[in-house]
């Protein structure tokens, strides 16, 4: 099992440095717009800030979805388990989204606090009173000012802005409004964003990688346990070496590589062992015979 535990070790490794290496783009980009443009506020560049629906909503789909702060995952909306509220709703059209809305979670734990996206008009949509509607000018591209706002400059200012109610972390529509925002020229924040999206789009190959190469690592192990109870005997022997070429022939990792090549070495010692002991039991059935046939013919 040594050579699968390094194999986890090493992927758990490169999920590591996807993260760690997404947080630097995010933080060199927003240092880039600092640099190219003017020190300003989200408020001054907003035309709209507002607070979403405290109304009940329900599992009827064929409603209007109401996104809440579990639907914001890594800077981007995640459209899995949604809530809805009828499409006739009082508070419609005022709180149906539009396209280039960017949502903020105001209320949440300390760590997840302050997220953000921005909703692109994928289809009709609401939002929660958790979260905060903000519409930028056409100075600010929203995803501009997403990039900002999910960058370790963007969540240290949440960090020392939030304030801790009854277990949760608050981040207000007045200190949104006063959130720091590098404002550089539209054309270099487009630029500045396809930079994200490159850094954005290799971190993601990388986890993707690692996912697959996680779910190949399981079926190793167990096929290491299964040689391991069974000896490679009857239908474990059968099946064993169609389980290990597959991951030889497609390795995730070089360490995965090595585990696969580690398992193959003991499956052979297991079929060896097995092997062993089927020849001296056939040794000893045979010796048994001649004893027997020796005391017959006396």
């Amino acid at each position: 099992m040594a050579h699968l535990d390094a194999a986890d070790a090493s992927l758990a490794s490169a999920e590591q440095r996807a993260r760690a290496l997404t947080a630097s783009s995010r933080a060199n980009l927003v240092s880039e717009g600092q640099r190219l443009g003017v020190d300003s506020t989200v408020g001054a560049h907003s035309t709209e800030v507002a607070y979403g629906s405290s109304s009940k909503t329900s599992d009827a789909s064929d409603g209007v979805p109401v996104l809440r702060m579990g639907n914001i995952q890594d800077g981007q909306l995640d459209w899995s388990s949604l809530k809805y509220l009828p499409r006739d709703h009082a508070e419609f059209p005022k709180l149906l989204l539009r396209d280039g809305d960017l949502l903020f979670n105001r209320t949440n734990s300390a760590e997840l606090v302050g997220k953000s996206a921005v909703f692109r008009g994928e289809r009709s949509a609401s939002y929660a009173s958790y979260l905060i509607r903000v519409r930028f000018d056409d100075t600010v591209l929203p995803e501009w000012a997403n990039l900002c706002i999910n960058s370790p400059q963007g969540r240290a200012h949440v960090k020392s802005v939030l304030a801790q109610q009854v277990g949760q972390a608050n981040v207000n529509g007045t200190k949104l409004k006063a959130f720091p925002l590098p404002v550089p020229p539209v054309e270099d924040q487009r630029r500045l964003l396809e930079s994200a999206d490159r850094a954005r789009q290799e971190a993601l190959r990388t986890t993707q990688t690692t996912h697959t190469t996680r779910r190949r690592s399981a079926a190793l192990r167990r096929a290491v346990l299964t040689a391991a109870l069974a000896g490679c005997g009857g239908q474990g022997q059968a099946e064993q070496p169609a389980v290990l070429a597959h991951h030889q022939r497609r390795p995730g990792t070089e360490v995965e590589g090595r585990a696969a090549q580690g398992v193959e070495r003991r499956v052979a010692s297991h079929r060896g062992s097995a092997a062993q002991r089927s020849s001296r039991a056939g040794s000893d059935s045979s010796a048994a015979r001649s004893a027997r046939s020796r005391n017959d013919s006396a």
